[in-house]
């Protein structure tokens, strides 16, 4: 686990840690890894993005898929950009199944990365949708989105220097 990544899955001061999505579908054809549990609830003190569960994936690298990382997380910060897109529109328009639909891939997806706490922030939004709570909803939606921020930073600094 080289240093230079290892500090660009954190944040300064450490504050802030079924159906097959894309990205699950491809570490599934990669090899063995498998997805963490979900450890429910995550305090302000886990890191933005699990380092063990991102060593998991580093070790999926191969001579034959070198930038097998890279893909997924361009992949992932694609996806989530739209999904966080069509939730807003969803629970702006009152759409409580569409805010479902969009966060459930998410969830899984943000997990498999190691975005364990968007994870988790991702799954409270998709029951919350699920049984009807919008206002709720619309609450979880800005935690998602601030969260989101944080691990687009996080992978965005790990693309450039990874």
């Amino acid at each position: 686990w080289p240093p230079r990544q290892a500090r660009a899955l954190r944040e300064p001061g450490h504050l802030v840690g079924t159906n097959a999505g894309p990205l699950e579908r491809a570490v599934r054809l990669r090899g063995s890894y498998r997805a963490p549990a979900m450890s429910s609830p995550l305090t302000q003190n886990e890191p933005v993005i699990d380092e063990d569960v991102f060593a998991g994936l580093l070790g999926l690298v191969s001579e034959q898929r070198p930038r097998f990382v890279h893909d997924l997380l361009e992949l992932f910060l694609a996806r989530s950009d739209e999904g966080l897109g069509r939730i807003g529109a969803a629970l702006a328009s009152g759409d409580l199944d569409e805010a479902y639909r969009a966060s459930h891939s998410l969830k899984t997806s943000a997990g498999m990365l190691g975005a364990l706490r968007l994870q988790v922030l991702f799954t409270e939004l998709n029951e919350a949708a699920e049984a009807g709570r919008s206002g709720a909803a619309e609450r979880l939606y800005e935690g998602v989105v601030a969260e989101h921020v944080k691990v687009r930073e996080v992978f965005s600094r790990w693309l450039l220097g990874g």
